[in-house]
């Protein structure tokens, strides 16, 4: 196309997920189909375009822009690129006017430089792709160079956990020091070539390589034809053994997930009894073991490739999950775990490979601790910067954010910045009008959050604070997200509980940098995070419905059964379950039996005898149940005496409300074996009473006091049912009674507050299929819009999300 007098240079910005994901490349084909000529180039978080042209045609390569470049995430801003006094014109690429004059259209250098505010406002940073279609089909062409387990292109690929900083380049990255070799580097040249641009083009000519180790470190086999490696793998594992495998985000042990002997190997090396496992398998492998319908295909087939939790049909083994119903299953996402898994014919457990608890293994050396105690290890020698867990989904909800699915922005729906000028000079520092809030997240699930303006960046999962590893894991994800987003808080926002390692950590990082704390009450945190996912608008109240386990609050109890007026800035707590003591403090968390006292502390001796006869006590446990009963139950007849009452913190929480039911059920557990275990328990037992499509129990609920549910079951337990229909139809009764006695509370609150007509549930608590499905059903009949938490974590994962929205809003609402 000749330039004529009419036309201009214009900029076209796309911000959003657009790094790492073959944008550049897809543009220029675009560009040079429509005849266009000029640049595309990275700059910052953002692909800036600059072309030559006029309006008319602007308009149309636009048009074909949207139409084939996924900007569901993104955002463009089209601008003119004025001629500054000296002639030049202003931000314009070296190259362009180059390219311009000899009617060329390519892809430029990168300009690393100081973001600008609207790039800053609208920055995803680069995920993780499991491998694309054609990069498997390449696997099966021996005469490929491409015949490589770390095969990847433009479209697929690591993406996160091998990048240093910002733009997505391969200097940046873990390839820097992998020369590629004169076929590698021509495919890349070529516009026409799939892997044009590709970043981290590579083949096993020139690029990272597996080698394989046995327990005492010998070298084996060769590994330059993939075939022997794979071959050898598959046949330890055929055999009954346990491989370690070198994968994207950190490193997996791997076993037959059938062979109950080589699973138990592996919980053994992790120190990990009971916890499920995931296994890795091909769509036909898996099919005879889960019900895999249309969505389950659908969400185990995206990019993530993540961990979907399925029900069974019939059991792998009896120890990949034992006691549950349902089995969390993913495809494979490298060229490895692919092969592998063609070689050896079946599912394979796949779990990463660190102690439970501990951060996931990325570095070669770290794994060598346990290298005697494996059969095989595989490794290679691309670093890992960032280590990265698998994502976890159930249904339509994301329970853990992790590989392909974080870092993830979220932009929120108020205005936080002043207005920019029309043509802004790249910002050289934050103005102070800025708000950047680092999110410090809660204690357990932890993931951390950094904003800039309305803009939200939540980290991947990072795991429990407790363990020493994972707390440093922590401020090495903080550190790392300020280098990547070139950001420097001037708010951080923590718990409102003041003993979490996290809440601890802002407040030395606060004093450290001279900025303020917001301290941020834990259920406000966790549905203002379900508001900003839906996009939820700020000037409207809603109605927030909070299930969980404990949760500071403002009166100095541990909430977790809350109803709550929210709006991004404030709440209100308006109504909640009905207090009972918290037995032993972070105990009552793992022995069920704890909350189960708690609860039947309100009855008589007589009535208290009737349900602790369910309790699964050991004999050599009798006389400290008896003796925390004795000590509950004074403090109960003692009840208006304030030293006594004091003696028990209070807690308002349906998460060891569960915890007591279950055990005042027959929960077979003195202690739980993992966290979660007890309710897990008690809703399987309610569905498999669900499933047997009998009447539906109808519990009374005229409040929000659990003594209530248990008299009309206490008024039951000499029923002449079998034990097992009385255990799950009390489980069932159960569920039903929480929707019933809270969507009844809400219907009260409606008609004090007319103007609400939205409900947001969250909390960790509505990870429960069977209660979010009874709430959504009882509250919607109430004429409420419900929402709930769908791509971000309701667990404490997402947290952080809900912590920097209400920092930000707080502080714009300050000025």
């Amino acid at each position: 196309m000749q330039a004529d007098s009419n036309d201009k240079y214009i900029q076209i910005r796309c911000f959003g997920l657009v790094q790492g994901m073959g944008v550049r490349p897809l543009i220029a084909r675009l560009a040079r189909s429509s005849g266009l000529s000029g640049c595309v180039f990275n700059e910052g978080g953002s692909v800036c375009i600059q072309v030559q042209a006029g309006n008319d045609a602007c308009k149309q390569f636009l048009d074909q822009l949207k139409n084939n470049l996924n900007l569901k995430n993104s955002a463009v801003e089209i601008q003119e690129v004025p001629v500054l006094p000296n002639g030049k014109m202003w931000h314009l690429h070296p190259e362009c006017h180059s390219a311009v004059q000899a009617r060329r259209f390519v892809i430029a250098a990168s300009r690393r430089q100081s973001l600008s505010e609207t790039a800053l406002a609208a920055l995803d940073l680069p995920l993780d792709i499991g491998i694309c279609t054609e990069c498997q089909r390449e696997l099966g062409e021996p005469a490929k160079r491409h015949q490589y387990l770390l095969n990847a292109c433009a479209q697929c690929g690591p993406r996160y956990t091998v990048l240093q900083a910002m733009p997505f380049d391969r200097a940046h990255t873990a390839m820097a020091n992998f020369e590629p070799c004169e076929t590698c580097s021509r495919e890349y040249r070529d516009a026409e070539d799939r892997r044009y641009h590709a970043q981290l083009i590579a083949c096993r000519d020139c690029g990272p390589q597996y080698w394989l180790e046995n327990a005492s470190g010998q070298h084996l086999v060769d590994c330059r034809q993939p075939s022997s490696l794979v071959a050898d793998l598959a046949s330890v594992l055929q055999q009954g053994g346990v491989v370690a495998i070198k994968g994207i985000g950190g490193f997996h042990l791997c076993c037959d997930a059938a062979n109950d002997e080589a699973v138990n190997r592996i919980r053994h090396i992790k120190g990990r009894p009971e916890k499920p496992f995931a296994v890795m398998a091909t769509l036909d492998q898996i099919a005879p073991y889960v019900d895999l319908n249309a969505t389950a295909i659908e969400q185990l087939n995206t990019d993530a490739r993540p961990v979907v939790l399925l029900p069974q049909r019939r059991l792998l083994g009896n120890q990949v999950a034992p006691g549950l119903c349902r089995l969390g299953v993913m495809l494979p996402y490298t060229g490895l775990q692919l092969l592998l898994l063609q070689a050896v014919g079946r599912p394979l457990v796949m779990t990463s490979a660190n102690l439970s608890g501990e951060p996931i293994t990325v570095n070669n050396k770290d794994l060598r601790l346990i290298q005697p105690q494996v059969d095989r290890v595989a490794f290679h020698d691309r670093d890992i910067y960032q280590g990265i867990d698998d994502s976890v989904m159930q249904a339509d909800q994301v329970l853990r954010l992790g590989r392909g699915l974080a870092p993830k922005a979220y932009r929120l729906t108020f205005s936080t910045t002043a207005k920019r000028p029309a043509n802004p000079e790249p910002i050289k520092s934050k103005s102070a009008s800025q708000s950047t809030v680092l999110a410090m997240g809660a204690e357990l699930k932890n993931s951390v959050a950094l904003t800039f303006g309305n803009t939200i960046s939540l980290s991947p999962y990072i795991g429990d604070l407790y363990a020493a590893g994972v707390f440093q894991r922590h401020q090495e994800t903080i550190h790392r997200f300020q280098e990547l987003l070139s950001l420097r808080p001037n708010a951080i926002a923590i718990d409102m509980h003041p003993d979490y390692h996290s809440s601890q950590y802002g407040r030395y990082l606060a004093e450290q940098l001279q900025i303020a704390t917001l301290a941020i009450q834990h259920h406000h945190a966790h549905g203002v995070a379900t508001m900003v996912e839906h996009q939820l608008p700020a000037d409207e109240p809603v109605f927030a419905l909070v299930m969980d386990g404990f949760g500071w609050g403002d009166d100095n109890s541990l909430w977790g059964g809350e109803i709550l007026r929210l709006t991004y800035q404030s709440y209100r707590r308006l109504a909640h379950l009905t207090p009972f003591p918290v037995v032993g403090g972070q105990l009552a968390a793992q022995q069920p039996w704890r909350n189960s006292l708690a609860l039947a502390a309100a009855f008589s001796t007589t009535q208290q005898e009737a349900f602790l006869a369910q309790l699964k006590v050991p004999h050599e446990k009798q006389a400290t149940v008896n003796r925390m009963r004795a000590l509950l139950n004074c403090a109960e007849h003692e009840h208006r005496d304030t030293r006594a009452a004091d003696r028990w913190l209070q807690t308002s929480s349906v998460g060891r409300l569960f915890d007591g039911v279950a055990a005042l059920l027959g929960y077979p557990r003195f202690t739980m074996p993992y966290e979660g275990h007890a309710a897990i328990w008690l809703q399987q037992l309610a569905e498999s009473y669900q499933h047997k499509k009998v009447t539906e129990g109808k519990p009374q609920a005229t409040g929000l006091d659990a003594a209530e549910f248990l008299t009309q079951l206490l008024e039951e337990k000499n029923s002449t049912e079998e034990c097992y229909q009385w255990q799950s139809r009390w489980a069932y009764d159960f569920h039903q009674w929480l929707a019933i006695a809270f969507s009844s509370e809400l219907k009260k609150l409606k008609q004090q507050y007319p103007t609400i007509n939205k409900v947001v549930l969250a909390g960790g608590v509505m990870q429960n299929s069977l209660l979010l499905t009874l709430l959504r059903r009882k509250i919607s009949a109430l004429g409420f819009q419900v929402y709930y938490s769908q791509q971000i974590p309701t667990n404490d994962n997402g947290i952080a999300l809900g912590q920097a929205a209400i920092a930000t809003a707080q502080l714009a609402a300050r000025g």
